[in-house]
């Protein structure tokens, strides 16, 4: 979901985020100050062979294999069951939220036999899981200031301001950790999707291809070389560079999501089906699995099958039923609901939005999830009250949206569909510019608006810039395409 949604990330997203350390300390007993200050986190671990199994978990999370990755972390955590890193690392990859907490809640408790750098580290990932990216960046720079020339300081760092949107400031922090490290590749990775994301492509390329000269034998460096191209609307380049990364594994989870979506972006859904059951046919885990069907469902409905698409969310939620996974069921829910609206199913979206309540209201899910849930629920209703002709319900719920942090931009967005309906296009125009502009819909309403002030060549130009996204397919794109009638079926 767009906007307000929930706090969940896959294992794939949770493999971005590691920053452990590069230097090894044996035993439990804290390293002496100068250590802290100066130079890398520490690993705090009585068994050697748990350290190898730790630092090969974390070479081959930092090729972006986080399930081969898990099992390595595994292994450190059996031979020592004190290793607070190990089970850190086995939060990062694991292969669904709650999993993750559960394994993140494990190294908190061991962390008092460790460092402040490695209790910052597990404290990152936790702000980052529940409290979103300010406070993530915040623990941050805690660990940058505590260990400056560590370059996986460094690079979290700089994965916390990109994430917040500040690809200049990521940039530095991840030079910064070159500069430490030449050979760190992952920050070369980092650097390409931040200039990418910075409008930069021709840096983004040059950076990918560093990336590619540093690690030849890893997948992830053609992947994300093929995601730049794809992004270019080079599909068919895209295409052979997500083939190299799978002819290195055959199994690399994020090309078949890139070929399934250079495929549909090309109007060959057929080829982007496959490519998905290939996917499907090959998962090892839940994750897997879950990712495997949401690519499948995003292709069927771009093509504008509704019932296939909501099918396939349907056997995610399943997936995640059988893992426990409460976050990841109210998710599907919830996003069954958006495509019902989308579709017009109005009386089918309404239930969707009233079970996401009821299941997460008995569930376990964090304060901020549950915040986050009732803003996504408020504004699925507030879908269904404008296409019912319920102004009051509409204008109940941009209070509420208006009220909660990071909902903000829905609030505004409701407002503007409100002028929308009321036929106040040049209010509907303000509303929706200050809206979120990153959201292909916002901008598909954005045209809608001009249309209705007569500004015909602006509508058409705003319609053409979204047909001309091109990206990994996501809900917010696919959503914008439906609307668009793109491509039709």
């Amino acid at each position: 979901m767009h906007g307000a949604r929930l706090v969940v990330l896959s294992s794939a997203a949770l493999a971005l985020l590691v920053g452990t350390s590069s230097a090894q300390h044996a035993g439990h007993a804290p390293p002496p100050p100068e250590a802290t200050t100066s130079g890398k986190i520490p690993i705090t671990s009585r068994s050697p062979e748990a350290i190898a199994h730790f630092l090969e978990a974390r070479a081959l999370q930092e090729a972006l294999t986080p399930h081969e990755a898990h099992l390595h972390y595994a292994r450190a955590l059996a031979l020592d069951p004190a290793f607070a890193l190990a089970a850190y690392g086995l939060g990062a990859t694991a292969p669904t939220p709650r999993a993750a907490r559960e394994h993140l809640a494990h190294a908190a408790s061991l962390a008092a036999a460790g460092s402040e750098g490695e209790r910052l580290l597990i404290r990152a990932l936790q702000a980052r899981l529940d409290e979103g990216p300010a406070a993530w960046g915040a623990v941050a720079e805690s660990l940058v200031a505590l260990h400056p020339g560590d370059e996986r300081a460094q690079w979290m760092l700089g994965s916390a301001r990109s994430a917040q949107g500040q690809y200049a400031a990521a940039i530095r922090s991840y030079r910064r950790a070159l500069a430490i490290a030449p050979t760190f590749a992952l920050a070369w990775n980092s650097i390409g999707y931040a200039e990418r994301n910075a409008g930069n492509a021709v840096a983004a390329e040059d950076a990918f291809r560093q990336y590619i000269a540093l690690v030849p034998d890893d997948p992830n460096p053609y992947d994300s070389y093929g995601e730049l191209l794809l992004t270019l609307g080079r599909f068919d380049e895209a295409i052979s560079q997500y083939g190299r990364a799978q002819a290195i594994d055959p199994i690399f989870p994020g090309s078949f999501v890139g070929i399934a979506s250079a495929h549909a972006l090309a109007g060959r859904h057929l080829e982007a089906r496959a490519e998905a059951m290939r996917y499907l046919e090959g998962a090892r885990d839940a994750h897997e699995r879950r990712a495997a069907l949401n690519t499948l469902a995003l292709v069927e409905a771009d093509e504008g099958d509704a019932e296939a698409a909501l099918a396939a969310i349907t056997r995610m939620q399943a997936v995640a039923a059988s893992e426990g996974d409460t976050a990841s069921m109210v998710q599907d829910i919830l996003l069954q609901g958006e495509l019902h609206v989308l579709f017009g199913r109005l009386d089918e979206a309404e239930a969707a939005f009233r079970d996401a309540d009821l299941l997460a209201a008995g569930s376990s899910l964090s304060p901020t999830q549950q915040v986050e849930v009732g803003a996504v629920t408020h504004y699925g209703r507030a879908l269904v009250a404008l296409e019912r002709g319920a102004a009051d319900l509409v204008a109940a719920a941009v209070v509420a949206l208006g009220a909660t942090d990071g909902s903000v931009s829905r609030a505004r967005e409701l407002k503007g569909r409100l002028a929308l309906r009321d036929a106040a296009f040049a209010r509907a125009v303000g509303e929706l510019e200050a809206a979120d502009g990153s959201d292909p819909m916002v901008l598909v309403l954005q045209a809608r608006a001009h249309r209705g002030q007569g500004h015909e060549a602006v509508a058409r130009r705003i319609e053409a810039s979204v047909l001309g996204i091109h990206r990994l397919l996501d809900w917010p794109l696919v959503r914008a395409r439906i609307a668009l009638g793109q491509p039709p079926r």
